[in-house]
């Protein structure tokens, strides 16, 4: 399920007659009183007080339930019933769903359509609350029938509400019908309950059309007109929408006023979830202010209130947090801890949305029919009444030429109706078509808003990780720089290289996800194969032996390590869950010709020329010439458990170093797939990369360098690298205190800054105006853990004179500063 019912989740209960809201309670008192004791209309008045309550008090709510169970037994067919069910959601509400036994009561023949809206509709907003959306849906769109063959506007816009919470993303085009049938209602007797939230809907409508300034306005009018009723839920999520817009505006005082505002309604409300979700909202925000200590003790407060009460989606939530928490603390365990708590959150949630897609579509799609038959019917009968006026209207004339016309008139008509038949026929399947297309459309676009949401995740996530990276490169190579033990200094390049690794991870993850190309570069495969095999060896397991065979000889390659890394380990799965015992690695150097291709199993293109191979060999099941031919195609396997998309990425990156790949197998004889990856052009980028370093610039007299960044251990390194190699400096955690720090930088004989793109407050684009105006003599350098093409446009865009891509090592820091300098010290000279 889609994490924006995390919003739409609250307001399910929102939706009761009377909008839950204290002078509704009162009136629906009054009118229960007034009523005859044990009739239906008294039963009626009492749900309505419930009902009332739940969006005012809910713990009144709960007593109010138990009184009307108490009195049910005396009442018609199915009272007993609803009013066990006001009972359990009013409990499921202030004390949880866990403290809940499980019931299976069904409405009988005897109920009225009233009740069973009731019933359906009650049954929905519980089931909703448990997250079991598969019965939610069953249940509401049961309700939604039963309520339109009933004459209560209350119970039909309560149904409608609670259905447009689930389609209102998920099946727009529906919504809008939906919500077109609740405009109609606006205005019918009991509708005016509604008037607060259906204007926080409206808001949400056309909120992006407005500007903050009427957005706000816009939402202190709905906190007006809620607190006039009484309506808490509605006054909530206004209060959430606020802090939204005041936290998009920058400083987050105002944003965080607003939530406080919130959660003191919540604790007033008495809804035990509604308050879990303000105190995790505060907790969000106290994340990205950076005050974690806060929002430690307010996810413990959020655990408090839900732990072991049965709110699965809180669960997740809050486990989210927690991750974001441990993080940003670099508490590995507690990541670690956090990352398996939210793996089984996620599985158990998969359980319990099996189905519910397929559900979803075969409801919604009824609902379409039902509709389109509706508008059929409609036209055949204004047709049909059209008609019957002309026949009145010839018959006046009276006659035996009326009823010749009448005559002439009713075998027209039957060949209409019959033309009108068999287009409403045509009609209902072309709306059909379309429904089937609009449905694909939707599953598209719904996959691409979720890969679209993984994509902003885990570009942040490579950020925060190349940050992480400076200290562990930086670290590593500051003890090297002094270590004299040989033993100590392979652990050290053990630790660079991992680090080294990490880093050429996050370069190629963000490459993926669009956020720029990374450039190819020469590298060593013999090497790159050696340094990997303990990775190997552990993903094929401790029963599978894993060799590993290079030459001496140096295999350039040109391309992305990274991706030749996952290739290896990806035919090292395959040939694992083939059963190998036995996987042998090569690398080679060989020269093919034309005629030295095999002519089956081959994929890519064929040329002559030099080539560098990787060779997978094992001894494992083997392959049917039938599974060969698509063993790269994505989503194909033969495995179970399995998705196929190991092999698919293998071509992928094949594709992407213009390689070929041939593969040998037979059943029971293993398989061997040989990686060729052309070697000319790997050779000619390694003579080019020698050639520039040979131009390295000269190490000019020592620099005072400003470092900026708001990561410590980033600034640590910094320091201390530039220290040991003779140059100053002076960093600052952000540009707060920039303006006394540059009293001193600018009297400096070579000043350099060096400075972080995105920091809270000021961030780099800042921090170089303020440089600029102070001295403006001296070089600025902008540093990032975002992608090097981003890096270089912002770069240019705001005139710095370098950038230095994160994670990096203590000497490409100093040759960029080193050149940064030189290329200011030409700009001042030239102008």
């Amino acid at each position: 399920m889609q994490r924006w019912f995390a919003r739409c989740l609250p307001l399910v209960l929102a939706v009761a007659p009377a909008s839950a809201q204290a002078e509704a309670a009162r009136a629906a008192r009054a009118q229960q009183a007034a009523a005859a004791a044990g009739s239906p209309a008294w039963f009626d008045h009492g749900c309505d007080v419930v009902e009332a309550e739940l969006a005012h008090d809910v713990a009144a709510a709960v007593a109010a339930a138990a009184e009307l169970v108490a009195a049910a037994p005396t009442h018609g067919p199915g009272e007993v019933d609803i009013a066990e069910q006001l009972h359990r959601l009013a409990v499921a509400l202030h004390e949880g769903p866990a403290r809940l036994a499980s019931t299976s009561a069904t409405p009988d023949s005897a109920w009225s359509d009233a009740r069973r809206a009731r019933w359906h509709t009650l049954r929905a907003r519980l089931a909703w609350l448990v997250d079991r959306p598969t019965e939610y849906l069953a249940e509401v769109f049961a309700g939604l029938t039963a309520a339109r063959r009933t004459a209560s506007a209350p119970l039909l816009l309560r149904a409608a509400w609670t259905l447009h919470l689930a389609v209102e993303r998920e099946a727009p085009t529906y919504d809008e019908t939906l919500l077109a049938e609740i405009d109609a209602l606006r205005a019918a007797p009991g509708a005016t309950a509604f008037a607060a939230w259906d204007a926080l809907n409206r808001y949400w409508r056309a909120g992006a059309l407005h500007t903050r300034t009427e957005r706000l306005a816009a939402l202190a009018t709905i906190v007006q007109q809620a607190d006039a009723i009484g309506d808490r839920r509605t006054r909530i999520q206004a209060e959430w929408d606020r802090a939204g817009i005041e936290c998009q505006a920058g400083p987050t005082d105002a944003a965080a006023s607003a939530l406080a505002s919130a959660l003191t309604t919540c604790e007033q409300l008495g809804d035990r979830r509604l308050l879990a979700v303000a105190l995790e909202q505060m907790a969000s925000l106290e994340l990205e202010r950076q005050h974690l200590d806060a929002a430690d003790e307010l996810l413990r407060r959020a655990a408090a209130v839900t732990a072991g009460r049965g709110f699965p989606d809180r669960d997740i939530e809050q486990d989210h947090l927690r991750l974001q928490l441990a993080t940003r603390r670099g508490d590995t365990a507690a990541v670690a801890a956090a990352t398996a708590r939210l793996e089984e959150l996620r599985q158990a949630e998969a359980r319990r949305h099996r189905g519910y897609e397929t559900l979803r579509e075969q409801l919604l799609s009824g609902e379409r029919q039902r509709l389109d038959l509706e508008r059929g019917l409609a036209q055949e009968r204004e047709r049909g009444a059209r008609q019957l006026a002309t026949v009145r209207t010839i018959a006046a004339v009276g006659g035996l030429v009326a009823l010749a016309t009448l005559a002439t008139l009713a075998l027209l008509s039957r060949r209409r109706l019959s033309r009108a038949h068999a287009r409403l026929q045509e009609q209902v399947q072309r709306a059909d078509t379309e429904a089937a297309a609009r449905r694909g459309a939707e599953q598209r676009l719904q996959q691409l808003e979720r890969a679209d949401s993984l994509g902003v995740l885990a570009s942040g996530v490579a950020h925060d990780f190349n940050n992480l990276i400076v200290g562990v490169l930086g670290n590593a190579d500051l003890l090297q720089s002094g270590e004299t033990d040989p033993e100590r200094r392979r652990l050290l390049a053990g630790i660079a290289a991992a680090g080294e690794r990490g880093a050429r991870l996050c370069r190629q993850l963000q490459a993926q996800l669009g956020d720029a190309p990374t450039a190819a570069a020469p590298f060593d495969l013999g090497a790159l194969l050696r340094e990997l095999q303990p990775v190997l060896a552990a993903g094929a397991g401790q029963h599978v032996q894993v060799e590993v065979e290079t030459g001496p000889d140096a295999l350039p390659v040109l391309g992305h390590a990274t991706e030749i890394e996952q290739v290896a380990l990806n035919l090292v799965a395959n040939s694992r869950d083939a059963g190998a015992t036995r996987i042998v690695l090569r690398a080679a150097a060989a020269t093919m010709t034309a005629a030295d291709w095999p002519t089956a199993h081959v994929f890519g293109l064929r040329h002559a020329g030099s080539y560098v191979v990787l060779e997978v060999d094992d001894d494992g099941e083997g392959m049917r010439p039938e599974q060969i031919d698509r063993i790269f195609d994505p989503f194909f396997t033969t495995r179970f458990p399995g998705r196929g998309l190991g092999l698919a990425m293998v071509a992928a990156a094949m594709r992407h170093h213009d390689g070929t790949i041939v593969v040998t197998s037979a059943p029971g004889q293993g398989t061997r797939f040989r990686i060729h990856l052309p070697r000319d052009a790997a050779e000619r980028a390694g003579a080019a990369a020698a050639a520039a370093a040979a131009t390295e610039p000269a190490t000019p007299a020592p620099m005072a360098v400003l470092v900026v960044d708001d990561e410590p251990h980033v600034r640590e390194f910094l320091a201390s690298a530039l220290q040991r190699r003779g140059h100053e400096a002076h960093c600052l955690p952000d540009g707060t205190a920039i303006d006394q720090a540059l009293v001193r930088f600018a009297a400096a004989v070579h000043p350099v800054a060096l400075v972080d793109l995105t920091m809270p407050g000021l961030d780099g684009r800042d921090v170089l105006q303020r440089v600029r105006a102070a001295c403006p003599r001296a070089a600025v350098v902008l540093m990032s853990g975002h992608s090097d093409v981003h890096l270089a446009e912002t770069a240019d865009q705001v005139g710095a004179d370098g950038y230095v891509a994160k994670p990096f090592r203590a000497d490409a820091v100093v040759r960029e500063l080193t050149a940064a300098m030189q290329r200011r010290a030409r700009k001042a000279s030239a102008g």
